[in-house]
């Protein structure tokens, strides 16, 4: 659900009363969100119905001192996105009155150095690091082991969290609307009267606390996506060669998440890394033998502490229940000969080696690497017992620290961007990059071969002219040339965004959809020479190649995918301190406009509706808008409704409840139902006038045999509840008044609660009463709740067709029970049924629908969820009433000698507690002793 953004304003020519109101303003999705880990919340919430507040411009962080230290109104501020950190952002959330934030991002508004993330990306999730080392008390420079800041830049601020909203304005006519309505309130400061411009946001997140918590609670979801494996020749299980594994890590993140471009981050080692893949596939078409087995993955969640790394290397444990099953074969970390991570690379000049420990192999590489040194590209080797920079190799050697492991990247003690997780990490104007990312993919490939076979590779080459389109992909618009043929090649439709792509690997998203399609592009291979024809192209003759025609030619592959969500996901361990553990919160499905920020009224003690702003100084109003103020419309905030008073309450009326009036629409007054009942008058549901079945012959005790009833107040009956229940909602819609007022989440046309499509006369033909108690009992039995939730909910029912004004209908009866039994088992139960169990019932709603109707049910019963005992009786016996009228048979059942000593034991319970009140108030004149004897227990109370 995106957020919005509302503008007042005072026009008196608009249409409509919303138009008279507000102007839109739509965000998309630059706006900041909440994310959860194992102990913390980050990002940005407003509250469930929008925040409110003055436009207010300001400039620096000492005009934001300055001109909030006087301020006593909820304001919105309006900032240049270039002067937004975590100085400026700190004082914004000091502020008590502080509603929401726009940065209005200009041409000049890009900076030269703006950091987010941390000083110390990773931390607490590197080799030879825990959380638990990792001291969150301390300053956050102080937090990085072994006081190493490879981020010195990192201001954190990602990692804060924000009570309000933050929102990036980059559209020229609404940066427009809102500078003009924040100017005009500066212009009108020293004017008077009153009112001044004010907003009013919404981006209500559902989570809360940790990722333990929302994900109890359903509100969140693991941040992941999918790894991708690109394999230059099938593997069987029986192979012995070791595996050369190259990776890259292909996500990054920033403040607004969807901004993420991450181009020096992971953009370029991405670019570099496919073009590996195509050099290394032309070497294997010309020199099949090669000694070892060579694997590209490319790697996601890696921004948020290693969460893709961290489940391949938990795949590749042979001890863990999660093995990487690739095609045709399962892979460990015993068969991997060495690691190779391409890390963050933006100049492509000088390049560091980083050996996680110094041994032959690592050695070995670096030799290889050496001996390509050019003027345009060298390559360094750091001095062993250096610190290993944050890289995807952690997670490798937190599982097996014997894999010999390397890193290449062009950062030396730190990270050389200084916008390193930030929305200004692209390279728009560097010379050369399509020059230097060729040459270094084709060293990679040499240098692979040569690991490999011990000897080179001359004829490991790439096109220039398909590294531009790779990096035309990945750094400017991913409607791009390549993608569109690879389209077209392979018959997919799928549109391309027009767009820069962001690398937010968030839950769901297409980045390695890309990915795949390009590797298999690179990695294909032509099988003309071992398949007959092209009929014959199938995993029969293919020899564990994945096939696939292509212009009538038979090609094999080897790419997968395989899930990056954390293994602390797949464990269930949602307070892991050894596996990530980040989620992201879901939205609020719905908006609804709660009036304007600048005009919301109140009632003072004394019942006069003054504005919540009246308490402006005299300096604020202008000279000739009294009239205007005082003509403006109005919509009250859902906590200044004037509630529904309590005698308008159907279970608070003094004539009878609801249901029974409607069920005697059918045979004239309630006077006259009850006196047929007594004179032995049959079913209400016979025709008026006409001669009535007769009532069934009820039992009478004798003196060797008496009837107790076994549906009481205290303890009704559950099935006898039921089809009382269900018979009142039967008449609630067969003799509904009128049609129902639209409310969107009660209309099971909008909200269906089943996949199959609803009948176009839906709404037209009454549902049987049968059929509603299916429906009803479906739900008691399954969920496993009480009689007295039944009476509860059809109280929560007739309450809302008073406040809501609406009625039961054949479109919205099966929601708004539903509704209502939501509600009532909750408040009558202890331990309720939680939401996502009636997903398990009913098998194709989702969570987030039943939250919504849940939380929509309770606005339109404002709340008043309180039964009183006299309207729980008096509802318990108008059922009981109409169970008699039609017929059905209230259960009955013998006093046996067990039966008989518990009504025994109640009544002696009874007169004890008298007796002791008697005795407790004072001297009578005689008092029995008889039933002074010790209290004897029973085993179980009747009613």
């Amino acid at each position: 659900m995106l957020p919005f953004f509302y503008v007042l304003i005072t026009s008196a020519y608009s249409n409509t009363l919303n138009d008279n109101i507000y102007t839109s303003i739509d965000f998309g999705r630059d706006y900041c969100f909440r994310l959860n880990n194992f102990n913390s919340q980050i990002g940005c919430q407003t509250s469930r119905d929008g925040d409110s507040g003055i436009l207010l411009q300001l400039h620096s962080a000492e005009d934001i001192e300055n001109t909030l230290k006087d301020l006593e109104e909820p304001f919105i501020a309006v900032l240049d996105a270039s002067i937004f950190n975590n100085i400026t952002a700190l004082k914004l959330k000091q502020h008590s009155k502080t509603r929401g934030l726009l940065l209005i991002e200009n041409e000049e508004s890009k900076v030269d150095s703006f950091s987010p993330e941390k000083t110390c990306p990773g931390n607490g999730f590197n080799y030879l690091e825990n959380v638990t080392d990792v001291d969150v008390s301390a300053p956050h420079q102080s937090q990085c082991i072994r006081k190493q800041l490879w981020n010195p830049k990192g201001n954190w601020l990602s990692y804060d969290d924000f009570p309000f909203g933050i929102f990036l304005i980059k559209s020229k006519s609404q940066k427009e609307i809102i500078l003009s309505k924040a100017q005009a309130n500066i212009e009108n400061y020293s004017l008077k009267p009153y009112p001044l411009w004010g907003g009013e946001v919404r981006s209500f997140m559902k989570s809360a606390q940790n990722t333990e918590t929302c994900i109890r609670r359903g509100t969140c979801d693991p941040l992941g996506g999918y790894n991708v494996h690109v394999n230059l020749i099938p593997r069987d299980e029986e192979s012995k060669k070791p595996i050369i594994l190259l990776i890259a890590k292909t996500d990054s993140t920033a403040f607004f998440k969807e901004l993420s471009f991450g181009e020096q981050d992971s953009g370029v080692s991405t670019a570099v890394l496919l073009a590996v893949i195509k050099a290394l596939s032309k070497v294997r078409d010309e020199n099949d033998d090669l000694k070892a087995d060579i694997m590209i993955t490319f790697l996601q969640g890696e921004s948020f502490d290693y969460s893709g790394s961290q489940r391949l290397a938990y795949q590749l444990n042979p001890l863990m229940n999660d093995t990487l099953q690739l095609r045709s074969f399962s892979l460990t970390i015993d068969d991997i000969m060495c690691v190779i991570e391409l890390g963050p690379i933006s100049t492509l000049k000088d390049l560091y080696l980083y050996p996680a420990k110094s041994n032959g192999m690592t050695k070995k590489i670096e030799e290889f690497f050496a001996s390509y040194n050019s003027s345009n590209i060298q390559f360094h080797a750091v001095e062993p017992g250096t610190p290993l920079p944050p890289s995807s190799i952690h997670s490798f050697l937190r599982e097996n620290e014997a894999i010999p492991c390397i890193l290449l990247t062009d950062g030396h003690d730190n990270i050389q961007s200084n916008v390193f997780g930030s929305r200004y990490d692209t390279l728009n104007n560097n010379e050369n990059l399509v020059s230097r990312v060729k040459d270094l993919s084709e060293i990679i490939a040499k240098v692979t071969v040569q690991l490999s076979n011990g000897t080179g590779a001359s004829h490991a080459e790439v096109p220039e002219s398909l590294v531009s389109e790779v990096l035309d992909c990945f750094l400017v618009n991913l409607n791009c040339t390549l993608l569109r043929r690879i389209g077209n090649q392979f018959n997919s439709t799928a549109n391309l965004p027009n767009s820069t792509l962001s690398r937010y690997s968030g839950v769901r998203n297409s980045f390695a959809v890309y990915l795949r399609n390009i590797s298999l592009d690179f990695s294909m291979k032509d099988l003309s020479k071992i398949v007959p024809s092209v009929e014959k192209c199938n995993a029969t003759y293919t020899q564990n190649w994945a096939p696939i025609i292509v212009n009538d030619t038979c090609f094999g592959y080897v790419v997968n995918s395989s899930s990056a969500t954390s293994p602390a996901f797949k464990l269930k361990d949602y307070s892991s301190t050894k596996y990530s553990t980040w989620t992201e919160s879901r939205w609020s499905p719905n908006f609804r406009i709660m009036g304007s920020c600048c005009s919301r009224q109140k009632k003072s003690r004394k019942g006069k509706v003054v504005y919540e702003y009246d308490k402006v100084p005299d300096s604020f109003h202008s000279p000739d808008s009294q009239n205007k103020a005082n003509q403006q419309l109005h919509i009250q905030h859902i906590s200044e409704r004037d509630v529904v008073s309590q005698d308008l309450l159907p279970d608070d009326q003094e004539n009878g409840t609801m249901f029974l009036r409607r069920i005697t629409m059918d045979e004239g007054s309630l006077r006259r139902s009850l006196k047929n009942r007594h004179r032995g008058k049959g079913s209400l549901s016979s025709d008026r006038g006409s001669p009535s079945t007769p009532c069934q012959l009820q039992k009478a005790n004798s003196c060797s045999t008496i009837f107790i009833d076994d549906n009481t107040v205290s303890q009704p009956n559950l099935r006898a509840t039921l089809k009382c229940v269900s018979l009142a909602i039967y008449y609630h819609i067969k003799n509904r008044d009128k049609e129902s007022e639209f409310v969107d989440i009660l209309d099971e046309k909008r909200h269906p609660l089943t996949k199959q499509p609803v009948p176009s006369d839906y709404a037209r033909n009454d549902p049987p009463n049968n059929y509603i108690y299916r429906f009803i009992k479906n739900l008691f039995v399954s969920a496993q709740l009480t009689a007295e939730c039944a009476i509860i909910s059809l109280i929560y029912i007739e309450r809302l067709l008073v406040c809501a004004d609406i009625c039961l209908q054949p479109s919205n009866w099966k929601r708004i029970v539903l509704g209502a039994i939501l509600l009532a088992s909750k408040v009558w139960d202890d331990q309720a049924v939680w939401n996502v169990d009636y997903c398990q019932i009913l098998k194709d709603m989702v969570v987030e629908d039943v939250n919504e109707l849940e939380r929509v049910f309770l606005e339109l019963i404002q709340f008043n969820i309180n039964v009183q005992q006299s309207a729980y009786a008096k509802y318990y016996f108008d059922l009981r009433s109409i169970a008699e009228q039609h017929g059905l048979t209230l259960p009955i059942d013998t006093l046996d000698k067990k039966r008989a000593k518990k009504l025994e034991a109640r009544s002696q319970n009874e007169e004890y507690d008298k007796l002791a009140e008697m005795v407790e108030s004072g001297p009578v004149k005689a008092i029995s002793l008889e039933n002074l004897s010790k209290r004897r227990p029973s085993a179980a109370v009747i009613s």
